[in-house]
């Protein structure tokens, strides 16, 4: 798999985790205890995968919310999609 294959691989993955995150807090705000731990077995699964820390997970999605909804992004000219794909790629390529 070329470098850019696996780029946009994990970019689908960080989309995925972004929107079962976003899900999670919902069902966690509204007290829908059982929806929220099913979605956060999700959350856990893909977090391994991705070889992400459980505060990097609240981080990338923080990140991903203030870019989407300001178009700000704290990474200067790199949005907080790339930046968090070259993340996961170093880690699980080791380049």
């Amino acid at each position: 798999m070329s470098e850019e294959d696996a780029k946009a691989d994990i970019m689908d993955k960080i989309e995925r985790l972004y929107s079962i995150v976003n899900r999670a807090r919902f069902y966690r705000d509204v007290a829908m205890e059982s929806e929220w731990s099913n979605l956060m077995k999700e959350v856990e699964s893909l977090r391994v995968e991705m070889k992400l820390a459980a505060d990097e997970v609240e981080k990338l999605a923080d990140d991903l919310d203030e870019y989407y909804i300001s178009g700000s992004s704290a990474y200067g000219e790199t949005d907080p999609l790339t930046h968090w794909a070259d993340i996961i790629y170093q880690r699980l390529f080791k380049t």
